[in-house]
């Protein structure tokens, strides 16, 4: 009885790893934010360790015998596993499967048998309540374990994207804020398109390896222009973006709270966010940020050393200076004045 127990366990736990593998993926794979965000939320099992622990009490006082204590465990994961899917955090990321997902995901859930067969092997349902609770850190021994792998291939992809990039010379326009990025780059793409052919990067697509991976298999020798979207994950992130497809333009649309909680200060935020307007900068290319922006040091000590920054809002000052915008039956109407 106790296999079958352990049988219904890596189903429970095949239905869990891909919850906690989807917040791990939105946690770039980062092992340390993924466990401070199992902290911060108290995203443990309690319900099913909790009836567990009840059940295997009430079997060391001998209130009934070892195949009911079982049985008992089995439905308590039957229930939890059917449960699954509607504690998967919505958001506007889904889980993806991808290569990385799956390598991680397997030696997880092998970790998991042999969690299992231990606790079927020691025969008391108490002992369940182990393998329910080391479910999520199971990821991050699949990630610890395929670590060496995945950065020799990580490397690869890196250098040949970034070759690919180098030779072709598409003039690269890097693109980041704490919102309105994607929005941004896409009008930008549909404008760009109609001069000349043009890749973006989809969706939300703005990490360093799917970066790499629309550059190796979308970036050909006819594309004049190529839109990246960059996200930031904490400092010195965009500058790793950077250091990958070298920006010829940059666009800063805005500094908000989203991700706050790696950065702990806007004012981190917005150090992060002008790495790519200082990249930019190096290529002597042009930057383009919101007006709201230069409320933050960073914003400011970049413009006054390159005053040549445009600057896009309302005010008299501004490059770009939004006058009015309306919005009506047919769309957005605006007008604007350029550089007076």
């Amino acid at each position: 009885m106790s296999y079958l127990v352990a049988i219904v366990f890596l189903w429970f736990a095949y239905r869990r790893l891909l919850t906690y593998l989807h917040i791990y993926q939105q946690e770039e794979y980062d092992s340390g934010r993924f466990i401070r965000w199992m902290i911060t939320h108290y995203s443990f099992d309690i319900k099913a360790s909790v009836v567990i622990f009840v059940i295997g009490a009430l079997e060391l006082a001998n209130l009934f015998p070892q195949w009911i204590g079982d049985i008992a465990v089995i439905i308590a994961l039957i229930v939890s596993s059917l449960l699954e899917h509607s504690r998967r955090p919505r958001s506007k990321k889904p889980l993806v499967m991808t290569a990385r997902a799956k390598r991680i995901f397997w030696p997880a859930f092998f970790s998991l048998f042999i969690v299992a067969v231990l606790a079927a092997w020691l025969k008391h349902p108490i002992f369940w309540i182990i393998p329910v609770q080391v479910v999520p850190f199971a990821l991050a021994l699949g990630n610890l374990i395929t670590t060496p792998y995945e950065q020799r291939l990580q490397k690869g992809f890196w250098n040949e994207a970034h070759t690919k990039l180098l030779s072709l010379r598409p003039t690269t326009i890097g693109i980041t804020g704490s919102f309105g990025k994607t929005s941004t780059k896409h009008l930008l793409g549909h404008i760009l398109e109609i001069q000349a052919p043009t890749l973006i990067t989809p969706g939300s697509v703005n990490t360093p390896m799917g970066i790499a991976r629309i550059v190796r298999e979308q970036l050909a020798p006819h594309h004049r222009f190529f839109i990246c979207e960059m996200g930031a994950y904490g400092p010195g992130s965009i500058a790793r973006l950077c250091r990958l497809a070298p920006p010829d333009f940059g666009v800063i649309t805005a500094i908000g709270m989203a991700h706050y909680e790696r950065f702990k200060t806007l004012d981190t935020v917005a150090e992060t966010k002008f790495e790519l307007a200082e990249a930019v900068a190096k290529k002597g290319g042009p930057v383009v940020i919101a007006e709201q922006v230069l409320e933050f040091a960073a914003a400011r000590n970049f413009r006054d050393r390159h005053p040549d920054t445009i600057v896009v809002g309302r005010a008299a000052d501004c490059a770009l200076r939004i006058i009015d915008a309306t919005q009506n039956a047919s769309g957005i109407e605006a007008r604007v004045a350029w550089r007076g």
